[in-house]
């Protein structure tokens, strides 16, 4: 009898770590024990990306879909999924992904996670659900201030940020481009936010390199201010519930410094 508990629980081993992901998940059928160890619900992106054959970035784009795009009714018929591939080129693309799957390892996949949604909604203009992002971010990103976590978000959101401004230099005049620019930007002004707040609770502000860091992140936010305020197209292109939001994360953004 023991012997067959051990051998069912080998079995067990070796499937959890054999078996491919486009099969992982009809495993939980088969009783409440596997449905608590195959059930990709219930886990994390860093243990989604261990499984054999998994695309973790695939998995993500599904969800964000699913989550903020399937009822839009301007969306495509069915999901675009080259919409990133499109936007970052294929031979960026995996620089990309290397950030990703540093982010993903450290448990901070809810950054790439709403990242993704970011491009997404900025994609079919959904503004509110834009809004519901920047507050969620805000939330999640507290829980983890880790300098290391936030640093790697910032640097593949500026290089999303440079390759879409290298794509589109000949059309930033158009709505699209303002819409990415603005979310993108504002994003980056709330994690640069929180790297503050993370090397003031653990470090202080000792280094004058820092110092002149977010001195920049400060002009940057008076520029975005500038523009949304005396740029007419803003308040052609966006509702006033999310001007008033970006404005109040603008705000909210600006570092005192000593």
């Amino acid at each position: 009898m023991c012997d067959m508990v051990i051998m069912g629980d080998d079995v067990l081993e070796y499937l959890t770590s054999h078996i491919c992901f486009y099969d992982y998940d009809k495993l939980k059928m088969v009783s409440v024990k596997f449905n608590n160890i195959f059930s990709l619900k219930s886990k994390n992106y860093a243990e989604i990306m261990n499984i054999k054959g998994c695309d973790i970035v695939n998995v993500i784009e599904t969800r964000v879909f699913n989550k903020y795009i399937s009822n839009n009714p301007n969306k495509n018929k069915i999901i675009n999924k080259s919409l990133l591939y499109d936007y970052w080129y294929y031979d960026q693309y995996p620089a990309i992904l290397k950030s990703f799957n540093r982010i993903i390892k450290l448990k901070c996949g809810k950054c790439v996670e709403y990242l993704i949604a970011l491009l997404y909604n900025s994609e079919y203009t959904n503004h509110r659900n834009v809004v519901d992002i920047f507050d969620n971010i805000s939330k999640y990103i507290a829980l983890y201030p880790t300098n290391n976590i936030i640093i790697e978000v910032i640097m593949v959101s500026l290089k999303i940020l440079h390759i879409r401004d290298n794509y589109h230099y000949k059309f930033k005049s158009t709505y699209k481009y303002i819409i990415y620019h603005t979310n993108i930007n504002i994003y980056i002004s709330i994690m640069i936010k929180e790297l503050y707040n993370s090397i003031v609770t653990n470090i202080g502000l000792k280094n004058c390199k820092i110092n002149q860091l977010f001195s920049i992140a400060n002009n940057n936010l008076n520029e975005y201010k500038y523009s949304i305020l005396t740029d007419p197209r803003f308040s052609k292109i966006f509702p006033k519930y999310y001007i008033k939001c970006i404005l109040d994360i603008i705000e909210d953004s600006y570092i005192c410094l000593q």
